[in-house]
């Protein structure tokens, strides 16, 4: 995938983690989202997610990548953001 599209991934990731700051501040009342990978998936989907990747994408497909792209992170612990390391592994993962 072209480096432009990742970087699009990724600030549609940006975007939907500063909506989802917003979303656990006044909705959850500032107490962290246990389901948070749900939220990012619905979020990303209604953005547009499929359109970026070239193909459809679910909400529950999107649920189990940002699961497992989440754990690869926290255990690697690369030295890169964590929109981008997930816009990265996007494309071949899905």
């Amino acid at each position: 995938m072209a480096a432009d599209r990742v970087e699009e991934i990724a600030a549609l990731l940006v975007e939907a983690g500063q909506a989802h700051r917003k979303y656990e501040q006044n909705q959850l009342h500032g107490a962290p989202d246990t389901d948070w990978t749900r939220w990012y998936a619905g979020y990303t989907v209604e953005q547009g997610i499929s359109a970026l990747l070239g193909h459809a994408v679910t909400v529950d497909t999107l649920v189990k990548f940002f699961a497992n792209a989440d754990a690869e992170y926290q255990r690697s612990r690369p030295n890169e953001q964590w929109t981008t390391y997930v816009a990265r592994r996007m494309p071949i993962a899905l």
